[in-house]
This record gives structure tokens, sequence and C-alpha cells, in this order.
């Protein structure tokens, strides 16, 4: 959150009544309106009654005698990064949980030789598919679906 400070580090509230003591306006009341930030400076964005409305610059703070600074609030930060840490770690212990528990289960019950010899005998039998013919049948199954929600969304356009 952005704060002007005067030289004495009191807060000031915005809109406030402010008279320029440096540069071109030097002794003229202004209303400072808001914090503008530009590139990677802040400005204020003041204004004055005129002849024909109002009128309105962007200047930076010192001209005032006053300057930004940027305060964050620590409490929320850390906790956004605490509850974003933890969905991460939640999300691995739910995935590691459902790994574990089949391959508990079958070294209970001493099926692991079994389950590697039926998975041999499938990659064996064609059953499974192995890297070398992974790619084109992944290939041929993305160029599937892809004609097939073509041919859905002119259905549906056709439709409406």
């Amino acid at each position: 959150m952005l704060h002007l400070m005067t030289s004495t580090g009191s807060t000031v509230s915005l809109p406030r009544m402010a008279q320029a003591q440096s540069g071109p306006y030097t002794g003229t009341w202004w209303r400072l309106d808001e914090i503008v930030k530009r590139d990677t400076t802040h400005h204020v964005s003041a204004s004055r009654k005129h002849k024909i409305g109002r009128h309105k610059i962007t200047v930076l703070p010192e001209i005032f005698g006053l300057w930004v600074r940027e305060t964050l609030n620590v409490i929320k930060s850390i906790g956004r990064r605490v509850l974003t840490a933890w969905r991460k770690i939640d999300e691995g212990l739910y995935m590691g949980a459902l790994a574990l528990i089949p391959l508990a289960y079958f070294e209970r019950y001493h099926g692991a030789e079994w389950i590697t010899e039926s998975i041999h005998k499938m990659i064996e039998d064609g059953l499974i598919v192995t890297a070398a013919t992974a790619l084109p049948l992944m290939v041929a199954t993305v160029a599937l679906v892809s004609a097939l929600r073509t041919f859905i969304d002119r259905r549906r356009s056709r439709k409406s």
C-alpha cells in the first residue's frame, strides 16, 4: 500500500490541500488527489481551481515536501506464501499416498513379482505400448480428438 509521508514521518491522507515548496509552482496551493505510479517512480496527481475548470498536474511529491512510502501487509504476504506452499505439499502428499497404497498392499501379500511379470507379459503381447510406438498413437489420438471437437462445434453453430 502506498502512503504519502511528511519530513517528520507522519502520514498524509488524501485528498488534502498542500502548498508547493519548490519548482515552478512554489507558493501555490494544490489539492493532492491520488498517488500515481509512472514507470518506476511514484507521482502525485494534484489539481486546483482555474478560470475554466480545474487545472490538473502530475508531479513528484517532493515538490510538496512529501515522499511516498510503500508498506506491505507482512502478515497477509506471509499467509499467502504459507498457504501456497501447503497446497503444493498437500497435493504431493495425496499423490504419494495414492501411489503407496497399492504398493503396500502388494508388498504385504507378496504380489510385487506377479505385477512385474504381468507387465512384462503385456509388453511382449503388445497390450501395453512402449515408448517407440507411443508417439504415433498419441499424434493420431490428438488429431482424432481435434477433428471431433471441430465437428461438434460446427454442428452446434448450425443449430443456433
